[in-house]
């Protein structure tokens, strides 16, 4: 039996989970440390940093259908997903410090992708943070 459900993984995630998720038929994009790429194929943080915003650097394996890819907008993140590739790729507008004014940057799929899930986990935090039961029991004293 096959789910096909999509993850919105919002911690830093490892590969092998990502991978073990795919053979359950799961799909899943998340955000991913460049340190926890086996022999990291994808630009360094720093090389990207030099380079126009809007830049990325990717890299696929069609085989597993995993895509792992660096942006860099006002920083640079590093996203890794099951889900979905790079394409299409689409232009936002971002504001520009130096132009003083809005500019156009291309978006990969991905980042269009995980930012409308992100909403959901944001949410799910704060009705966890706002409604806490408590776990501890009550204490009972005999007499």
């Amino acid at each position: 039996m096959l789910r096909f459900r999509h993850l919105e993984l919002w911690s830093r995630i490892g590969i092998a989970y990502l991978l073990h998720l795919s053979y359950e038929g799961i799909r899943g994009t998340g955000t991913i440390p460049l340190n926890r790429i086996p022999s990291n194929p994808l630009k360094s943080t720093g090389e990207l940093k030099k380079c126009p915003r809007g830049t990325y650097d990717h890299k696929s394996d069609i085989g597993i259908k995993l895509t792992i890819l660096s942006w860099n907008d006002n920083s640079v993140v590093s996203l890794v997903s099951n889900a979905v590739g790079i394409n299409p790729i689409r232009m936002v507008k971002r504001y520009s410090k130096q132009e003083k004014k809005s500019v156009s940057v291309p978006q990969p799929h991905i980042i269009k992708l995980y930012n409308a899930n992100m909403g959901g986990v944001d949410r799910s935090d704060q009705n966890l943070s706002l409604y806490r039961t408590g776990i501890r029991g009550k204490k009972l004293y005999f007499c």
